[in-house]
């Protein structure tokens, strides 16, 4: 099997620090697509399905207001996300 990432699990505890390794490495991925997800949410101004705000949207003032609520809630998303990875990266 030779270029494969395959190799013998000798013993029980090789076999949990290979899967919490690969546990971890699969929550840095998750975490770098979903900022990349929201990052492009951002910049084509448009809204997720996990973010709900509900404004009474008959003035114009209200609109504005649930933008920047939109706007406050992706920020907050990937520096949750941002701190997540960083937290992953301390793990490996």
């Amino acid at each position: 099997m030779c270029g494969t990432d395959r190799f013998k699990v000798i013993d029980a505890q090789q076999a949990r620090i290979f899967n919490t390794y690969k546990n971890v490495k699969q929550k840095l991925q998750n975490a770098d697509a979903s900022i990349l997800f929201n990052k492009l949410c951002t910049e084509k101004s448009l809204t997720s399905q996990y973010v709900h705000i509900r404004v009474n949207e008959k003035n114009v003032s209200s609109i504005n207001t649930k933008l920047a609520a939109i706007k406050y809630r992706f920020n907050q998303e990937i520096q949750f996300l941002y701190r997540k990875k960083q937290d992953g990266n301390e793990q490996l």
